[in-house]
């Protein structure tokens, strides 16, 4: 096993016009991202990348896991994934088939209802719509 590090700093990152917030306090580093697209053109710009998005998260969550570290990605400074030498994988992380990452999907799905509106309001509908029609039973 490698010696456990420390990482100490913060750093600001560009990506494709996006503010990326990176800071390390000892053994957790935080990446900040100010969206859900920014989130997914930090990961595919990634060094790291290998041929699904399983397998670069298995590869970090290894080498951070290695040396004693966390890496937390937040939006808007809320967690919505962490890997590393902290994760606990969760059901969310299952069903994925991410079974390396830890994942808190509601704040994405907060992210992405605010900027659609229109078709949460119609997603909604329609499960209302689909519970209810199961719970109706057969009337025949």
């Amino acid at each position: 096993m490698a010696t456990p590090l420390d990482v100490l700093g913060d750093l600001t990152l560009t990506v494709d016009d996006d503010r990326i917030d990176v800071r390390g306090d000892g053994r957790r580093i935080v990446i900040d991202v100010p969206s859900t697209t920014a989130a997914r053109n930090v990961l595919l710009k990634s060094p790291y990348g290998g041929d699904s998005p399983q397998e670069t998260a298995t590869y970090v969550h290894e080498l951070l896991s290695e040396v004693d570290l966390t890496l937390d990605i937040m939006l808007n400074h809320q967690r919505v994934a962490r890997l590393g030498a902290d994760a606990r994988p969760n059901a969310v992380s299952r069903f994925l088939n991410m079974p390396t990452v830890e994942v808190h999907p509601s704040v994405p799905a907060r992210d992405t209802a605010s900027r659609n509106p229109i078709a949460t309001a119609l997603l909604l509908v329609t499960g209302v719509l689909f519970v209810l029609w199961l719970l109706r039973g057969d009337e025949d």
